[in-house]
């Protein structure tokens, strides 16, 4: 979706202040010098905890994510904890990395002993290309933005050495318009090639990761630069007619450097770039941080509420979103001597709070901001599960259908406690399900009417044979065959563009992708394009040859069945043959 056209002047911010002729950013005499030093004398303590999401606001279990040196996995909530984070208070960065996606960064600026709460979105990688080192290649997304790379222009990142195999580019491409943008940003704040700290004001992003056939990273060779094409966002197609500058996510500080410009070429902007990774093309200005309280009626702290400043008319996003304190409190950074829009919201999306600002040349506090807070109302539900045998289910876990929404929650010694956080209190239908994990039994459907408080489902007994999820494939004739529940299955549906992700890790424990594909069309049976295809097998390297079409023999409802089989070829890049494939599925509607 996009954003509504903003004014003029916002044009000339995100053009004019990145002139050419002086090749750097204008950023204000009161900008301050970045510090040289990350002495350990400048680190708090603070506790951390968090969730990591998809691009339909799912749940991603088996993420690794790492500050520092401390390392954490999220459940099968998603959902991650560090009791105690050594950081520094202006830079407390966090990575967080899964298969199949793109690796992410965020990076806050909290107080000290603080309790934050950190939401991250990952993108997931389905565009990709395979090609040789030695023909270079030009890759494209279907949004326009490309990459090129030259003939015998890569060189393996560890080592420096020449590299001449089968290399594969992931690229992702986001730009202002989109909704997702800011979810995706990994933040605003940047250092400037003066080293002077600043806000950046991104117009789009391009995110790029480059392998080789072991999974060694890669980048271009010294000389031979790659290239980015920008897509120019809608917004300021007719206006942008000078070059903007180049931003380069840098993971060592956790903020954006300066890396040069992106010129306008025809309908696009390009730019050369020295390394893979993640890219801005955006506008710059001098930064200063905001601070404030924000409290309930009551006086009392509104922890961990949502906060984004827009620009004054409301319309255009200013900076990625952040979370006060479990005490209420928030810092966040933002252009200076300019006029903009402070919005609080809830994790339902309710506005609690709307304020005008006018930022100054130096940090300000706002101080108390009194809000409309409303808690969530909060649903407990728990009970005890066994098997066929009466005895308690010790590896297993429950899943819960509500308010249109996958709630999952362990089953430990028999027993299980599901807890989920509702955008309102009226009466609705949850449906459970008990699932035996080491007999591969499940319970049926137990619905429960609900509104909030608590819920006990007594004893629930699973005595019903799963219905096996699996993949079978077939390449010039030899069988492929990946089932639950010792491979694990994944649907994913993407609604804004209508798109259906099928999943498969080889083993449960969500590390190795195996097997993917995407199709687009009706949540009904019939035939629709494969968007995008993905086999891993350990000695051959595979690409699609030629289009794909999935006939979908049948669509359930959430928490039901999606099957159906696709016919074509695919190239063994190993032999350069073309092979007959084929493939069926059954996987479990996600929602």
């Amino acid at each position: 979706m996009r954003n509504p056209i903003f004014r003029l002047s916002w044009i000339l911010l995100l053009l004019v202040s990145v002139s050419v002729g002086c090749r750097k950013t204008d950023i204000g005499a009161d900008s301050q010098e970045i510090a040289e030093s990350n002495s350990p004398n400048r680190l708090v303590r603070i506790s951390l905890e968090g969730k990591v999401i998809n691009a339909n606001k799912e749940p991603v279990s088996g993420a690794i994510v790492r500050s520092g040196t401390s390392v954490a996995q999220t459940d099968i909530n998603g959902q991650f904890s560090f009791p105690s984070l050594m950081v520094y208070p202006d830079a407390a960065f966090i990575e967080v990395q899964k298969t199949n996606f793109f690796r992410e960064f965020r990076s806050l600026d909290v107080l000290a002993d603080s309790k934050q709460f950190l939401e991250v979105e990952l993108l997931q990688q389905e565009e990709f290309q395979l090609f040789s080192a030695v023909g270079g290649a030009v890759i494209e997304t279907k949004s326009g933005a490309s990459v090129t790379i030259s003939q015998n222009a890569l060189v393996e990142k560890a080592n420096g050495n020449t590299f001449s195999g089968e290399a594969r580019l992931d690229i992702a491409s986001v730009n202002s318009n989109e909704s997702s943008f800011f979810n995706l940003l990994p933040g605003i704040k940047g250092i400037n090639k003066d080293k002077k700290q600043v806000v950046i004001i991104p117009v789009g992003m391009i995110k790029t990761e480059l392998t080789g056939s072991t999974g060694q990273l890669l980048e271009p060779a010294s000389g031979k630069p790659a290239q980015l094409r920008f897509v120019i966002p809608a917004t300021i197609a007719g206006s942008a007619d000078g070059p903007l500058t180049l931003w380069h996510y840098n993971e060592s500080i956790g903020q954006w450097t300066e890396e040069g410009v992106a010129v306008k070429t025809g309908d696009f902007y390009t730019a050369q770039v020295t390394k893979f990774s993640t890219w801005a093309l955006a506008g710059s200005k001098s930064s200063v941080t905001v601070k404030a309280e924000i409290i309930d009626e009551d006086n009392s702290a509104v922890p961990f509420s949502v906060i984004q400043l827009f620009s004054e008319n409301g319309t255009k996003a200013l900076s990625h979103k952040i979370r006060t304190d479990e005490k209420g409190m928030l810092s966040i950074p933002a252009i200076s001597n300019m006029g903009m829009e402070l919005r609080v919201t809830n994790d339902c999306g309710e506005m609690l709070l709307s304020k005008r600002i006018n930022t100054r040349t130096t940090g300000m506090s706002l101080g108390k901001l009194q809000t409309t807070h409303k808690a969530p109302a909060i649903v407990n539900i728990s009970g005890n599960v066994t098997n066929c045998k009466a005895a308690p289910v010790f590896k297993g876990h429950v899943r819960l259908q509500i308010d249109g929404k996958l709630v999952k929650a362990p089953i430990t010694n028999g027993s299980f406690l599901l807890s989920v956080k509702r955008c309102n209190n009226s009466n609705t239908m949850a449906t459970l399900v008990a699932v035996d994990e080491e007999g591969n039994y499940e319970s049926g459907p137990l619905n429960i009417a609900v509104n909030e408080g608590n819920y006990e489902t007594g004893n629930i007994s699973t005595c019903k044979k799963n219905s096996l999820q699996y993949i079978s494939y077939i390449i010039n004739g030899t069988n492929y065959l990946l089932q639950a529940p010792s491979d694990s299955l994944v649907h994913i549906k993407d609604p804004l563009q209508n798109k259906n992700n099928i999943l498969c890790y080889k083993t449960n424990d969500n590390t190795t992708v195996a097997f993917s594909f995407s199709f687009s069309g009706s949540e009904t049976p019939g035939e629709y394009p494969v968007t995008a295809l993905k086999v891993i097998q350990e000695k051959s390297q595979l690409q699609p040859a030629g289009t794909f079409t999935v006939k979908i023999s049948n669509y359930g409802n959430s928490g039901q069945f999606i099957e159906g089989s696709c016919t074509g070829k695919i190239k063994d890049l190993s032999t350069n043959k073309i092979l007959p494939f084929s493939f069926q599925f059954k996987v479990l509607r996600n929602q």
